[in-house]
């Protein structure tokens, strides 16, 4: 996927095929990285005189990251009410960050 740091110019037109298939990976993180990957595939189209065009093909249409990311809308994105009831409850029941600390310093006692 050509996604992160690539400018080739005279590109307007971007399909995404299968564009979901990052929503199966057991990460907590699974919508954060679909939507920053379609939403950096989308920055590819378009970037000179010409409007570009972006495809996204999807299985489920529906869900908030590829929604979000289709409408390139950012701030709903990043504000917390973009976080379904089941993702929160799901970080809320693990040790997941949002709800927990990703790291913990201890100091051990010096022998």
């Amino acid at each position: 996927m050509i996604a992160k740091g690539h400018d080739i110019p005279n590109v307007t037109l971007v399909g995404v095929v299968s564009a979901d298939v990052g929503l199966g990976v057991p990460d907590f993180r699974a919508a954060e990285r679909t939507f920053q990957l379609l939403t950096q595939v989308a920055g590819r189209a378009g970037r000179g005189s010409v409007p570009g065009i972006v495809l996204i093909q999807t299985i489920n249409p529906d869900h908030y990251a590829v929604r979000i990311a289709a409408a390139q809308d950012y701030q709903a994105f990043t504000k917390r009410s973009w976080l379904p009831a089941h993702d929160a409850a799901t970080r809320r029941s693990a040790p997941w960050p949002t709800f927990w600390c990703a790291a913990r310093r201890r100091r051990w006692p010096c022998a």
